[in-house]
């Protein structure tokens, strides 16, 4: 019979294991809060600084929204290219 929670790991390490997993589970939390805050710091700057980063982060997040799209879209692709039949040369492969 296992003893408390604590007494369990998945990596036969005793609490301390599980507790440096605690704190990079935590640290990560606070850096990636952290990381998403730049966007309303930005708020802070200088109209000029302001002018000056705004095309540029608009940019960034359109293209990290499109990329994020087409690579999450290449699985199907990959999937539905390996399910699907031949197509004749010169036919699309497209099925509704």
């Amino acid at each position: 019979m296992l003893g408390s929670p604590a007494d369990v790991s998945f990596e036969g390490g005793g609490p301390h294991e599980a507790m440096s997993s605690l704190a990079w589970i935590v640290s990560g939390g606070i850096g990636m809060a952290a990381i998403s805050l730049v966007g309303s710091v930005t708020l802070l700057l200088g109209e000029g600084t302001q002018r000056l980063l705004v095309r540029p982060l608009v940019a960034f997040a359109a293209g990290s929204l499109l990329a994020g799209a087409i690579v999450h879209m290449i699985p199907e692709a990959a999937w539905e290219r390996s399910t699907s039949s031949p197509s004749p040369p010169g036919r699309a492969s497209w099925s509704p």
